[in-house]
């Protein structure tokens, strides 16, 4: 069954689904834009770049399966992507989305999962900037329970990484993974690129290649809503600033 088919059985149904205060009609509207456009995942206004980069990574190669996970969330108030079972609380699910900062669809999605994988923090607002916070750990895990076999954890969570390291993941793109680098997101703004980080803070994927020249460096990525964000924003960025914001990769086919 293709996603679009998946979309229309579930769109077919009478009825509100677990999400009490999204409708049916506006998980349709969501889906259909994120299958003809990944990139419509978005979490710019929240902390949620961990299960968007993951959910991204899905969507991208298997649109079905995201389909199939966000109707079987909304329907029965837990979803599937292969033997990787989400299911949320209730405080997730009752919650009024602000549409002005997520979509609700990506909230089922996003927050859905988030909170289906913590433990003692609930994720039930846009807000909750602590218990959204995904670790690379938790990102690998997610790939190993959607059975990815081949899966790369390369990063640090205080020291940055290096030349080699971006090198690596690179190469890793190349060969078909999905490459999620660990950044500091003052790397992805013409203004604060040349900031010296001191943790990181924000996970993109890598939808471009990485080209390096004369120690300058530039490269294409997926976050906030652009499958194409070019890094630098706008000029140029030296290795050495990017290295300075760069904590690795989780990498995974």
């Amino acid at each position: 069954m293709s996603a679009s088919d998946v979309i229309a059985t579930f769109e077919a149904k009478s009825g509100g689904g677990a999400w009490k205060n999204i409708s049916r009609a506006d998980v349709v509207t969501g889906l259909r834009a994120r299958i003809a456009n990944p990139a419509k995942i978005d979490t710019s206004s929240c902390s949620l770049c961990g299960p968007a980069a993951f959910l991204y990574s899905v969507l991208s190669e298997y649109p079905e399966d995201y389909c199939n996970y966000i109707c079987d969330l909304y329907d029965t108030g837990k979803g599937k992507l292969w033997d990787f079972e989400i299911k949320p609380g209730s405080d997730t699910k009752n919650y009024k989305v602000p549409t002005d900062k997520i979509d609700p669809v990506d909230w089922i999605g996003l927050g859905g999962l988030r909170d289906s994988e913590n433990g003692f923090f609930d994720y039930q607002s846009v807000d909750d900037d602590a218990s959204a916070i995904t670790l690379p750990m938790t990102l690998t895990s997610w790939f190993k329970k959607a059975t990815y076999g081949t899966r790369h954890n390369v990063t640090n969570l205080v020291f940055t990484k290096s030349k080699s390291d971006i090198e690596a993941a690179n190469s890793l793109r190349n060969q078909g993974l999905k490459v999620c680098l660990f950044v500091n997101a003052d790397m992805l703004e013409t203004s604060t690129q040349d900031n010296k980080s001191k943790i990181p803070d924000h996970w993109i994927v890598l939808t471009g290649p990485v080209l390096i020249k004369d120690d300058k460096i530039s490269l294409e990525v997926f976050t906030w809503g652009e499958a194409k964000r070019k890094v630098p924003k706008s000029g140029e960025l030296s290795l050495a600033s990017f290295i300075n914001n760069f904590y690795g990769y989780v990498a995974a086919k």
